[in-house]
């Protein structure tokens, strides 16, 4: 964003405290979940949750919060996720391989009914790597944080949502399984796919990225292709963690960009 005078710098910061403050507005003190929406009863959404958790350490950097605050706060959530079960129990679902994604806000439980998203699962596990990061002190509580987060990113069983073939599908039901559409063309899902390429315990091959990345969609402007999706947060989901810049892989390689430009270089 280009910024003309100091007035600009002036209301951006003073946006993106207001957008901090909703992190700290509408989280459960008790399990550090975070709602889905500012709307009254709005259930709680692992991806907004992970969103605060990447949120904490920018706050702590641009003296909203304390850092014993974030810490304190990132705690609470991770506990929570940590000790709940991995499976279904009594007829309700804290955990199952890919975490639901809407739950009730005040206990943490997911009605059955619920889907799951594998990309929100891995907006939950970009934000607990975020503070894992961030809280590198040599302290009880930062030293937890990291022992959670590596417990936890270790856990998630990203494989499971590949039924063993070809990309992710797209989210999951209890009582009638997998969706019928996978996670194929250039979407979000990029940081899905980077996290479960690198995970320590259940990692995806190369040719569940390579379904992915094959169906991307170019479209050509005044001569040059440039790799196309409609809405804008799947240009900022995966970007929010993830410095693109330089790197590419044979998708977009072969057209001479990267995902930061997502347009041909000028030479």
């Amino acid at each position: 964003m280009l910024l003309k005078n100091d007035t600009d710098v002036v209301i951006l910061d003073r946006l993106q405290h207001a957008a901090f403050g909703y992190f700290l507005d509408f989280v459960n003190p008790e399990n550090g979940l975070i709602a889905d929406t500012s709307l009254p009863d709005a259930p709680s959404s692992i991806a907004a949750t992970g969103f605060g958790l990447s949120a904490y350490p920018v706050g702590v950097e641009r003296g909203w919060m304390s850092r014993q605050d974030a810490a304190a706060r990132t705690l609470v959530t991770l506990r929570f996720f940590a000790e709940s079960p991995a499976k279904p129990q009594q007829g309700r679902h804290r955990l199952q391989r890919a975490l639901l994604p809407l739950s009730r806000h005040e206990n943490g439980l997911a009605d059955m009914a619920q889907r799951a998203f594998a990309d929100r699962h891995a907006l939950l596990i970009a934000g607990m790597m975020t503070a894992a990061a961030y809280f590198n002190q040599d302290n009880e509580a930062e030293t937890e944080i990291r022992s959670h987060v590596d417990m936890l990113y270790a856990r998630a069983n990203w494989a499971w949502a590949l039924d063993g073939k070809g990309a992710f599908w797209l989210g999951w039901k209890p009582r009638t399984g997998f969706l019928p559409y996978r996670w194929e063309s250039y979407s979000e899902a990029i940081i899905l796919y980077t996290l479960a390429l690198a995970s320590p315990s259940y990692p995806i091959g190369r040719d569940s990225y390579d379904a992915f990345a094959e169906k991307f969609d170019w479209m050509t402007v005044k001569d040059k292709p440039f790799l196309y999706a409609g809405p804008l947060f799947i240009h900022l989901f995966s970007h929010a963690w993830i410095d693109f810049r330089g790197i590419h892989d044979a998708a977009v390689a072969h057209h001479d960009t990267d995902y930061f430009r997502k347009h041909p270089s000028r030479h």
